[in-house]
């Protein structure tokens, strides 16, 4: 929408953005190439008592997701102004089950072949960008940790803490200090 209001004008104009622990994973890296090439990627664990229908939903719903982020491609800022991005980051990874007779949440688990099992999501979670240097350099200029993985940043246990985070990054972009 950023680059759309850049482009097409109209008046309009996008003075910042924030990005809520937003992951950008290249193709390269979705090949299986780069940094994380050692983990396999799997679904973030659900809450047992969850409704198997939600459950199938939610599935279906992040198959979609993926195949939506796998085929985009990042805008080109040739002629436009590129918005300064804050990234609001979650501290943690995304619990994952335990392997059978395990009480072990861990954010991976290692598997028989030695490669390291995790949500998609945390695949770039060792860079603080998230992976948005990669391909838009200078578009996140400044991260902001947050408590809580991905799917519990707006939990209630979380819900204050990330209201003041989300505070801190927008001070940050109206007072045009990035």
């Amino acid at each position: 929408m950023a680059h759309l209001l850049a482009r097409e004008g109209r008046g309009l104009a996008c003075s910042g953005l924030v990005l809520v622990d937003t992951v950008y994973i290249s193709p390269a890296r979705l090949l299986g190439s780069g940094v994380n090439s050692n983990y396999k990627i799997v679904a973030p664990t659900m809450p047992a008592d969850m409704p198997p229908g939600t459950r199938d939903e939610i599935l279906a719903s992040l198959v979609r997701a993926n195949v939506l982020c796998s085929s985009w491609q990042p805008p080109l800022w040739d002629n436009c102004k590129m918005p300064s991005a804050v990234l609001l980051r979650a501290m943690d990874s995304i619990p994952q089950a335990a392997p059978p007779g395990s009480d072990d949440t861990s954010s991976g688990t290692e598997e028989a072949d030695g490669n390291m099992s995790k949500c998609r999501l945390d695949a770039l979670r060792d860079l603080d960008d998230l992976g948005w240097d990669e391909t838009q350099p200078g578009l996140v200029r400044s991260v902001v940790h947050t408590p809580g993985h991905h799917y519990a940043l707006f939990a209630d246990e979380n819900i204050s803490s990330t209201t003041e985070s989300l505070k801190q990054a927008l001070r940050q972009l109206e007072g045009g200090n990035l």
